[in-house]
């Protein structure tokens, strides 16, 4: 801390700061939306003509969805969250009574 005309000042760590920028796509982003609107935009022709405008729109929105900053998770954007999620193990733990625990402690001194 320091003192300046007779007020203490604390320094502050720049990544208290970050929140605001963080909430806000970038141009990378901008453009990874651009381009999957034309892919959907190539790959609509496989669908009837009634619901290409809509696949187009569905593609543009999906992506803007996924590369959007996640709110929850700082510095990650949804896409990286939905993966992380997909990817944890489904291991459920169980609850080890002390019992248990006193039980296999003894058996590994006993090798």
């Amino acid at each position: 801390m320091s003192e300046v005309q007779g007020r203490k000042v604390l320094r502050v760590p720049t990544e208290i700061d970050v929140d605001n920028k963080w909430e806000k796509l970038t141009v990378k982003d901008g453009f990874t939306i651009i381009i999957s609107i034309a892919v959907g935009f190539v790959l609509s022709f496989l669908f009837p003509s009634m619901i290409r405008i809509v696949v187009v729109i569905l593609f543009g929105a999906g992506t803007w969805l996924a590369v959007y900053p996640n709110g929850e998770v700082h510095g990650k954007k949804n896409y990286q969250v939905m993966l992380t999620i997909l990817r944890k193990k489904r291991v459920v733990w169980q609850k080890e009574d002390r019992d248990e625990i006193a039980e296999r402690r003894e058996q590994e001194h006993e090798i």
